[in-house]
Formats: C-alpha cells, sequence, structure tokens
C-alpha cells in the first residue's frame, strides 16, 4: 500500500518510551491545572511604539494570507472565490457486500475540488482473521471523456460510531480542479482502508453531477484588522487587552495572534497563527499545539470558556515563518474579549551535534556518562548519561538530560544509526528538569565505536498569549 494512497500512515506517538502506534492523536485526558495569569504588557514609550508598529506589519501579513479565503463550508473548511462555486447536486452512494460508500459532499473551485465521503459497515465486519493489506491504487476523479485528475492531499478524516466500533471511517480529500465546461465526473477509489479483516471489495466507481452553488453557501470568514490605537505613541502604561496584539515570548521570539474568525450558530471557528524570524528558527521550523491542557480561554470575567481543537483543512497553508492554528470556541456567550493562551509550541532548531564512544561490543544494559552541555533554543542543556536499552529485539538509546523545567519540556534527538521508519514522540503533561529522551534504531545490534546524533528540535514550555473579540 503506497503513500499516495489515501489510507492513514498510523501516527507512533509516545511519551519518552517505546513508540506505540495507535489511529488517533494521542488524547491528554489530564489537563494540566495552571492557573494562566494575563500579566498586563506594561512598556516605555519608545519600546511600547516598536511592539505596535510590530504587531501592525504581523497582523497585515496575516490579513494578506487570509485575503483570499472567502467563506467556510462546515464539513468541508476554507474556500475560495465563492462566486464560482459548484456543489453536489445530490449525494451519491453505492453498496457492494455490506459496505457502503456515500460521497456527502463535493465543492468544486477553479482552483481545486474537495470531496467529502465515507465508507460504513453495513454489518459487523469479522472480529478475527487476516487483513488484507494487497490492494495498491490512488483515488481520484474521472471526467466523462476518462481524463483522470490528480489526488492533492487529504484534507480532514473522521471516524464513524464509537471509537473502536470499527463502524467505518470518512474523508475529505482534495483533488485536481474539474474543468468549469464540466459538471459530470466519477469518485475513484480503489481501496478500501483494511481496518477490519478479511477480503474488501475493490474499484469502487461513483458518479456524480454539480450545480452552482446558491449564494451565501459559505460562512463568511471574518480577518481581525489591528486599530488604528494600536500605533498611537503611549506613555507607560497598560495596553488595552481588547486589542489583539501578539504576545511575544522573548525568550523564543514566536508571536501569537489570532487572524480571523468563523461565526456559527454554536459558537465561533477561530484561526490564529505563530509566528517568528528567521534568525531565531527555521522555515516552517514552529508547530503550535492547540491540544486540550495546552491552550486555555478565558473570558473578560475570568470565566473558562469552554473549546475544542479543530483539525483538517480550516487552516491556511502554512507559511515559511508563519504556522496557523484552528480551534472552535463552543460558546456564544462570554464577556469579551476572549484572552487565549497557549502554553507549549513545537520547534525545530538548526542541528545540533554530540558525539560519544560506545566501546567495542555494546550490549543492552550498558551506560556512559556523556557529561556534555549544549545550547538550544537559548537554553542550556546538561546530557548526562546515554543508555542502551532491548526493545522487541532491537537495541536503541535513552538518554538522561538535565534542564530548565520552566523552558524545555521534551528534546527531540536523531542518530544516523536509525533504521526506523517513521516514529515520533509525544507531547508531556507535566514540567520535569530531568528527561528520558528515547533515540530509537530499529535494529538488533549496533555497530562499535563513535555514535554521532543531533537535537534537531524540542518542545518548549512559554507563555503565548493574545486576545480577540467578535
Amino acid at each position: 500500500m503506497n503513500d499516495n494512497h489515501m489510507h492513514d500512515v498510523l501516527e507512533t506517538l509516545s511519551r519518552r518510551g517505546v513508540p506505540e502506534n495507535i489511529n488517533l492523536w494521542p488524547d491528554i485526558s489530564a489537563r494540566i491545572e495552571r492557573k494562566s495569569s494575563m500579566m498586563a504588557l506594561r512598556t516605555r514609550p519608545l519600546t511600547a511604539i516598536l511592539i505596535a508598529l510590530l504587531a501592525l506589519l504581523l497582523l497585515s501579513s496575516a490579513a494578506y494570507a487570509l485575503g483570499r479565503m472567502f467563506g467556510f463550508i462546515p464539513g468541508v473548511g476554507l474556500v475560495e472565490q465563492p462566486s464560482s462555486l459548484r456543489m453536489l447536486e445530490t449525494s451519491a452512494s453505492l453498496e457492494r457486500e455490506g459496505i457502503r460508500l456515500s460521497i456527502l459532499n463535493v465543492v468544486a473551485s477553479p482552483a481545486s475540488t474537495s470531496i467529502r465521503f465515507q465508507v460504513e459497515w453495513l454489518v459487523l465486519p469479522p472480529a478475527t482473521g487476516d487483513f488484507d493489506t494487497s490492494c495498491q491504487g490512488t483515488p481520484s476523479l474521472i471526467l466523462s471523456d476518462g481524463t483522470p485528475l490528480r489526488f492533492v492531499k487529504t484534507a480532514d478524516k473522521f471516524t464513524l460510531g464509537e471509537s473502536g466500533s470499527n463502524a467505518g471511517y470518512g474523508y475529505v480529500m482534495e483533488f485536481e480542479a474539474i474543468p468549469v465546461d464540466q459538471s459530470d465526473a466519477t469518485f475513484s477509489y480503489p481501496c478500501i482502508h483494511p481496518i477490519v479483516a478479511g477480503p474488501l471489495p475493490r474499484d469502487w466507481q461513483i458518479p456524480f453531477h454539480l450545480i452552482p452553488a446558491p449564494e451565501g453557501m459559505a460562512l463568511p470568514v471574518n480577518t481581525v484588522q489591528p486599530t488604528e490605537s494600536i500605533i498611537i505613541p503611549v506613555t507607560e502604561t497598560t495596553i488595552p487587552s481588547s486589542l489583539t496584539l501578539p504576545a511575544v515570548d522573548p525568550a523564543q521570539g514566536i508571536a501569537l495572534s489570532a487572524d480571523s474568525f468563523v461565526s456559527m450558530d454554536d459558537g465561533y471557528l477561530l484561526i490564529g497563527s505563530m509566528h517568528w524570524s528567521p534568525n531565531d528558527f527555521p522555515a516552517y521550523g514552529v508547530k503550535p499545539i492547540p491540544f486540550t491542557g495546552y491552550v486555555t480561554i478565558v473570558d473578560a470575567s475570568g470565566q473558562d470558556v469552554p473549546w475544542e481543537e479543530v483539525y483538517g483543512n480550516v487552516k491556511p497553508q502554512n507559511e515559511e515563518y508563519r504556522s496557523y492554528w484552528a480551534i472552535k470556541v463552543l460558546s456564544i456567550s462570554f464577556a469579551p474579549p476572549l484572552a487565549i493562551s497557549f502554553n507549549v509550541v513545537d520547534v525545530q532548531i538548526q542541528p545540533i551535534a554530540f558525539q560519544f564512544d560506545i566501546g567495542s561490543a555494546p550490549q543492552a544494559g550498558q551506560s556512559w556518562e556523556l557529561n556534555q552541555d549544549l545550547q538550544v533554543a537559548g537554553s542550556l542543556i546538561h546530557l548526562e548519561k546515554a543508555n542502551v536499552v532491548s526493545a522487541e529485539g532491537n537495541l536503541n538509546f535513552q538518554l538522561e538530560a538535565q534542564v530548565d523545567a520552566n523552558t524545555i519540556a521534551d528534546l527531540k534527538i536523531n542518530t544516523p544509526l536509525n533504521q526506523c521508519m517513521g516514529g515520533g514522540g509525544g507531547y508531556p503533561t507535566e514540567h520535569m528538569s530531568t528527561l528520558e529522551i528515547y533515540v530509537p534504531t530499529c535494529r538488533p545490534d549496533l555497530p562499535p565505536g563513535i555514535v554521532e546524533m543531533q537535537v534537531t528540535g524540542a518542545i518548549l514550555w512559554g507563555q503565548w498569549q493574545t486576545s480577540w473579540q467578535p
């Protein structure tokens, strides 16, 4: 099964232990109970002016990036040029061997075509047996003249029924644009994702017809604009919290801003970004983590406001030095403005190399004193020890490091010895001054002599704050 097949590559996630394959992002069930102090920003006049000008430039850049976006369609995502949008005339489905494939929605623009579909088991799937992973093929759209349109990306994914029930799954997939002079196409889906045992029907073909989208189909995306009061020279005073001012953590040089929002019946879709300087982190090197436990939203009365993280194509495409995030505020009854706080961020760094000698015959259970100091994201890291641990017949490394518990939440360390396909780390839930960093190799033995390693990234604690109001 190849990468272009669109079937999920299982996310390998763990927390400083042997990685464990799971289907979904980690459910961080234990909220970190931390009091988020919304500190007023006080500054001297010149500094205040500089910060205000920086805020204006950053938000203007965000407004420009979002200027192309006009609307949001629930279940599909952000769309462009709504005046030329076309949509599915009626939902279409096909049933074969106890499985139903349904096209729920199609939105076609001059730039791309988005399809939301689902696969559901109409009869209880087998609980045991062999899984059929031999099917190969890439989903596509086929025009009426036989021309195939290329799959571009998976924009969203979802499951049917309760978790673990294997009732079915769904995707939002993006394809090349259907020519404006053609309204008929066929969705070709070669392989059902083998989430259950047994043989599965292949080569699904479902034709559909497009019609012009009705006016008002898409919910408007409102761009958050800075007000003139941001750049008014000020004396040493508090900047009003109602202004959407990027909050810059001076230790990391990463700014947070709220850039746009969509009003919905049951809340607001809020889209924002983190942005940074090329001098601080490389291009595409900062990733917001809008997970439960890492974000707090408080209204002007000090009450927590419920929210949930949003995945899929509701975010603009990341830029070189700007990464977007999206959350849904699950309320329309709150005292504005909302204070939004992120306390964790995932960063890549320019690789920092170090090495150590593991001797002539490294074995599981051995350890070596490293006693090396490294500077990572402006924070001092002391590497104390390297251990060799055995897992499923492989020898892997586990490093011990002393860190600033208020700055470094975790480290990403790689080695050229690594023969793993994929892999990854989990996200921390508490501040610790001693970290154990798991470095997999996926090999049963280790070559003797010098081991080369690199620190390539980190999870950082911080206090990134911004405010927003409808």
